[in-house]
């Protein structure tokens, strides 16, 4: 519940740089996901490249600024969607 509304502002910042899904594991529908992708605690951040796997995981709250610091030690710098090009 703490995380939902950094989800949904990343979701909103970085709509179309960056892909933010939440999937409710405790759905039956979601069952098989979240076996396939281990989550054992909630909530379960997974991080996933371009082609879907698996780059690392956060378990537990991660703040908007832990999560963005997460992918830039990925190697992902994201800019904002509504960011202006630097030239």
């Amino acid at each position: 519940l703490q995380l939902a509304p950094i989800i949904e502002e990343l979701r909103n910042e970085y709509q179309g740089v960056l892909h933010v899904e939440v999937v409710d594991v405790g759905l039956q529908e979601n069952e098989a996901m979240a076996k396939n992708f281990g989550v054992q605690m909630i909530p379960t951040l997974v991080f996933l490249d371009k082609d879907g796997k698996e780059l690392t995981r956060n378990v537990g709250y991660a703040s908007k600024e832990d999560i963005l610091k997460k992918w830039r030690e990925l190697g992902h710098d994201f800019l904002p969607a509504a960011a202006p090009e630097v030239k």
